[in-house]
């Protein structure tokens, strides 16, 4: 217990050396100052446990009562003020040893429910907490619902303000999508079967307390599959991942909807240095169960890592997440009367990109699912039996959007999402009174006719009344031309 007792003292005896050359009992000092957390991690709580109380400006200290056992239960004998800063005094100071003494007086905390001093809950990377008494803290961070060890902060508070660095050692990551129109995105709109760029990023630890230390990326999709192969850079440098060796260092395996790279020693990588960044890219692209509309497709990552230097265990960081849209178009074929009808043909283009073909001969509703922004031609290639086939084709123009503003998942929401048909009069009208475009299923819905061999449109450029208008001029036409050529054959007699 003596030898424990001495490696949970050594950084104390640093902090404290400088101001601590006698303790003397006396009146707490009413002077307080304000501590500014610097790589605060947003999200996470902070609490402060006050070991050392500020007695006067002489700069003596005394244990609080709140950690008086910490020290009082024979480790060691040290059981008086006196004799505690001389053992610390004795104590060869390193980063290690301060390190283990903050877990040791953290978890006393925790064992022995101490109150905080003060708790704050993070909103910036740096945060200031304001107000508190003079003495000696232990810091310890703690993200909601995650019991992972933390690295715990020890700290002099003796003037107005002073700084210190978070120690928090849970990675997080941060995931984001690309494709041909959008970069870096939490969110975007992308058609069935296009691939799509998934970037995730975070930051090494600090894996000082480690002799080993394991990290893991672990990637989930939703109606997506992995096209492409995973690359893998720290701090900017490239690390080779093995893909058929389980036993290598850094091993990945991808099949379907997952991604995983597992790190068995990230200490042993030169380039893994605190604070760099990790970086891993890879390709997917959506499949043919992709959900339409506002629901969305999730691609979600989390981050393995060692939590514990005393042990094997390992912890898991929160979730980053993207959502990758997708949109569709129905065409709902009837007759003259309205009636659903069967037995056309259609074919769908993106500019001059041929996009499916349908053959309706048992189909009254044409579905093409999985679809991008963009203008797209929708041509009748034949008509059912004794119809006649729509001339000209009908041009639908799809535009959409995401908002930069998160939704509840952590991603953006499809915010914009309108369509332009136009068509042959009298062949195209509208499903739905309130538009073509549905935001919530993502769906372009149109109804097209189809009019029987000897019937016409009633309406438009090939509608009935123009033909007949047409003929009757011909037919006047005509009557004009006999009358001119009698009257000029006449005056010929």
């Amino acid at each position: 217990m003596k030898k424990l007792t001495k490696i949970i003292a050594m950084t104390l005896a640093v902090l404290m050396l400088a101001a601590m050359t006698a303790v003397t009992c006396g009146a707490v000092s009413d002077a307080k100052g304000t501590v500014t957390v610097e790589k605060a991690v947003v999200g996470e709580n902070l609490k402060f446990y006050r070991v050392l109380d500020y007695v006067d400006a002489t700069g003596s200290y005394e244990v609080t009562s709140n950690f008086e056992t910490f020290f009082d239960d024979g480790k060691g004998g040290y059981k008086t003020n006196d004799e505690i800063i001389a053992y610390l005094a004795s104590v060869v100071s390193n980063s290690a040893n301060a390190r283990a003494l903050g877990r040791e007086l953290g978890k006393f905390a925790a064992a022995n429910n101490v109150p905080a001093a003060a708790t704050k809950t993070v909103d910036a990377d740096t945060c200031t907490v304001s107000g508190l008494p003079y003495g000696y803290y232990v810091m310890a961070p703690e993200l909601p619902g995650n019991t992972d060890a933390v690295v715990y902060s020890l700290f002099k508070l003796d003037r107005a303000t002073v700084t210190i660095s978070n120690k928090l050692i849970v990675p997080t990551p941060e995931k984001t999508v690309s494709d041909s129109d959008e970069t870096d995105k939490k969110s975007n709109i992308a058609a069935i079967g296009e691939e799509m760029t998934f970037t995730v990023t975070g930051k090494v630890p600090d894996m000082s307390e480690y002799e080993t230390y394991y990290f893991e990326i672990a990637d989930t999709m939703t109606n997506m599959e992995y096209v492409a192969p995973m690359e893998l850079t720290i701090g900017g440098t490239k690390v080779d991942i093995s893909t058929t060796d389980s036993t290598a260092n850094v091993y990945g395996k991808a099949s379907g909807n997952s991604v995983n790279v597992k790190i068995k020693d990230l200490k042993i990588i030169a380039a893994a240095t605190y604070d760099a960044e990790i970086k891993l890219t890879y390709k997917a692209k959506l499949t043919n169960s992709a959900v339409m509309g506002q629901t969305g497709n999730i691609n979600e990552v989390k981050f393995r890592y060692s939590h514990d230097p005393a042990t094997t265990g390992t912890g898991e960081s929160p979730t980053s997440k993207t959502k990758t849209f997708t949109l569709g178009i129905t065409v709902n074929k009837t007759d003259s009367d309205d009636k659903a009808l069967e037995g056309s043909t259609w074919l769908l283009k993106k500019g001059n990109v041929r996009v499916a073909e349908i053959d309706g001969t048992a189909l009254s509703k044409f579905d093409w699912k999985g679809l991008n922004v963009g203008t797209y031609t929708l041509t009748e290639t034949a008509a059912p039996n004794n119809y006649t086939k729509m001339e000209g084709a009908i041009t639908i123009e799809i535009v959409a959007s995401v908002k930069n503003q998160v939704d509840t998942d952590g991603t953006y929401p499809l915010t914009t999402y309108t369509a332009k048909v136009t068509g042959p009069q009298g062949y195209v009208t509208m499903t739905n009174p309130d538009g073509y475009a549905d935001i919530k299923t993502g769906i372009t819905s149109l109804n097209v006719k189809n009019f029987q061999k000897g019937a016409l449109p009633s309406t438009g450029g090939i509608g009935l009344y123009v033909i007949l208008g047409l003929a009757g001029a011909a037919f006047a036409g005509m009557i004009v031309v006999l009358i001119i050529k009698k009257r000029i054959s006449s005056k010929e007699k």
